[in-house]
């Protein structure tokens, strides 16, 4: 990982050489136009019958997504997602969910130059919290919910990020969103008081 500091105050955080390796490592060797345009497909988060692959690709596709899951917390957050779906599937792994990561590192292959930027260009205000929820989307009728937040420079990436299955089963989609909601409101609250404590907000 790369810490580039920028002298417009921009902090750019860069992994393009684990993205690489990642690529390389992979046993499908991807060529140059082989990429996708998104993570993931709909239907991510749907488990689906499918034949059962052998242990050694049970083996590597567990290996990939651990690499995928650490490289969506330090600089690609937007495959977080599509991590967070594949992480469920590393037991009982079949071929549905070895496409599902052959569709991530395809869109790894044709984004491996992007990169995280993090900066305030103007004095910090104030911060952007965003909380969703997708309704039932699991196969298991469980929620999938995510958040982000960023300060208040739109060019801004994300400074902390967050997609994972809920744990309980809504009855409607203003629930499952309630729900997240609240299960964010302690790192809100906690950013906030953070902030004022430095004197900053």
């Amino acid at each position: 990982m790369n810490l580039i500091f920028h002298k417009t105050g921009e902090l750019e955080v860069d992994m393009k050489d684990y993205v690489k390796e990642m690529l390389e490592d992979f046993p499908m060797k991807l060529a140059a136009n082989d990429t996708a345009v998104t993570p993931s497909s709909e239907k991510m988060c749907a488990m689906k019958e499918a034949k059962p692959i052998s242990q050694e690709k049970k083996e590597q596709f567990h290996q990939s997504v651990i690499k995928g899951l650490f490289l969506c917390r330090q600089a690609r957050p937007d495959i977080q997602p599509a991590i967070a779906a594949l992480t469920t599937r590393v037991k009982g792994t079949n071929k549905a969910d070895l496409q599902q990561l052959v569709q991530l590192m395809k869109y790894l292959n044709g984004t491996r130059e992007l990169t995280l930027t993090l900066s305030v260009r103007n004095r910090l205000e104030h911060m952007n919290w965003h909380v969703d929820a997708a309704f039932a989307v699991n196969d298991d009728f469980k929620s999938h919910a995510g958040m982000t937040m960023r300060f208040n420079d739109k060019n801004s990436g994300a400074i902390m990020t967050l997609s994972r299955k809920q744990k309980l089963n809504m009855r409607s989609s203003m629930e499952a969103e309630l729900v997240r909601v609240d299960d964010c409101m302690t790192m809100i609250l906690w950013t906030k008081l953070f902030f004022e404590a430095q004197g900053i907000l």
